[in-house]
Formats: C-alpha cells, sequence, structure tokens
C-alpha cells in the first residue's frame, strides 16, 4: 500500500510520544486528561451558514420547531431554489453523522428533498441560524469504568408528521455514559 498510497498513522495517547490531537476527514480527535474528545467538522456548518445568507442573522437555540401554517407554505421552490435546497441539505446530511443535534431537523429536510417547498425553505434557514450560533460540537468521552452493559433509548412518535401522517422514531446506543449511535 505505501507503494501506490500516501500513508500517514498517527497515535493519540498518554505517553510523551503520543499526539495528543489528530485529524480525520477533517474530523478532529483529541486526547485529553479527562478522556477523549471528538469535534464534527466545523468548516461544514460556517458553509450552511454562508450559502443561506445568515451571516448577520439572528441566532436560535432549536434546530427545528413546530410547524407554523403561512398562505405560501405549499408553493413548491422556483427551480435554483431547489437545486441550492438539495444542495444544503445534502451537506447537512454529511454533518449530521457527527452532530446528533440537528439529526431530526435534517431528517425533517432531507423527506422533501424531491420537491422542496417555502416551508421547507424556511426549516432549512432556521437549522442555519441553529449552526450559527452553535457551529461547534464537541462529544466528550471522558474515561469510565469497565463496561459490559449496551444501553439503548427509542422513541416513537406516531403519525407526527402532520403532512403525511408518517410516524417518526428515533433513537440512541449508548456504553455507560458514552454516546455510540444516534438514528
Amino acid at each position: 500500500m505505501d507503494e501506490e498510497f500516501k500513508i500517514k498513522s498517527s497515535k493519540i495517547g498518554p505517553d510523551k510520544s503520543d499526539d495528543k490531537e489528530l485529524k480525520i476527514l477533517n474530523r478532529i480527535i483529541r486526547y485529553t486528561d479527562n478522556g477523549i474528545e471528538l469535534e464534527a467538522d466545523l468548516r461544514h456548518a460556517e458553509l450552511i451558514v454562508s450559502q443561506l445568507g445568515l451571516t448577520e442573522s439572528k441566532e436560535l437555540t432549536c434546530p427545528s420547531a413546530e410547524e407554523v401554517k403561512r398562505d405560501d407554505d405549499d408553493e413548491l421552490l422556483n427551480p435554483e431554489y431547489t437545486t441550492q435546497y438539495k444542495s444544503i441539505v445534502a451537506r447537512a446530511n454529511y454533518l449530521s453523522t457527527d452532530r446528533p443535534d440537528i439529526q431530526f431537523a435534517v431528517k425533517k429536510l432531507a423527506t422533501n428533498m424531491s420537491s422542496p417547498t417555502n416551508r421547507n425553505w424556511q426549516e432549512l434557514k432556521r437549522l442555519g441560524r441553529y449552526l450559527k450560533g452553535k457551529p461547534r460540537l464537541i462529544i466528550n468521552y471522558n474515561w469510565q469504568d469497565p463496561i459490559s452493559v449496551l444501553t439503548s433509548f427509542s422513541d416513537s412518535d406516531w403519525a407526527g408528521d402532520r403532512k403525511s401522517r408518517k410516524s417518526t422514531s428515533g433513537g440512541v446506543i449508548m456504553i455507560g455514559s458514552h454516546y455510540i449511535k444516534s438514528w
């Protein structure tokens, strides 16, 4: 493999010779005295805010909200905004793998990729304003005693989508206090 590819390896750990931080696909992994930290790629959040033209907008504390009906909500976006919508939602989808705080909002946005409406555009802008206020998310994996139990939490919102009446479910898998996977 060394002959065909440039291979770079790093080892993070407590020894003086070990690295304390490394980047993998612009995700940052840090070794600290308290444990390991995983930081999502900040660049994607900044690009979403910029692409939506929200650099001067107010920040929000929640990435999604209950739907508020407006007169023009069901109008389809024009082709230019539709292309932009799809591009930004795809970027948000990539970011959501490392940001469980935006997963539900991005899932809602992604369900309308084929024919986004004005309401969907407003929901996307809300996500952008949230990311403006919280561009970084660091998941901490503090040291803990060995754990032999895997815990899973799940929830369902039966017919929670008011338009399609489809159900939505989500959950998280934990090992001790460590977040492992969410959906």
